[in-house]
């Protein structure tokens, strides 16, 4: 082998170390941006899923106030039902008590009168 034969040799071997450097280099750069598509679709796919979840979390917190509204309301609208009850059957007995107070008062005052027809009836039982 002579001088050229040798430096044809390492030519074509730095020539084929380059080609492989080349191609896996080309390589990698189309896998790079497979990556980076496939990473680029699932962001979006990520961006559209949450743009769904968020309208139907939207309806559904939407629903749920108005439900809850309403329930407020009703149970609003029964308590306070319930305290005009409780208040006209306290008024009712705050009356009769006040009243069975005034008797009881006006027949103290009368009190020997009172007696005196005990007596009388307590005499005509016997």
């Amino acid at each position: 082998m002579g001088f050229a034969e040798e430096m044809k040799k390492m030519g074509d071997g730095i020539k084929g170390s380059f080609d492989a450097r080349m191609n896996f280099l080309g390589t990698n750069i189309v896998e790079a941006g497979k990556t980076l598509a496939g990473a680029r679709k699932f962001v979006g796919d990520c961006h559209r899923k949450r743009k769904i979840m968020a309208r139907k979390l939207h309806a559904d917190l939407h629903g749920f106030t108005e439900d809850l509204k309403d329930n407020v309301g009703t149970m609003k609208e029964k308590f306070h039902r319930e305290q005009r009850k409780n208040h006209q059957e306290f008024r009712s007995g705050h009356q009769a008590f006040f009243a069975a107070a005034k008797a009881l008062s006006a027949r103290r005052r009368n009190f020997k009168s009172e007696i005196a027809r005990a007596k009388q009836k307590a005499q005509h039982a016997h």
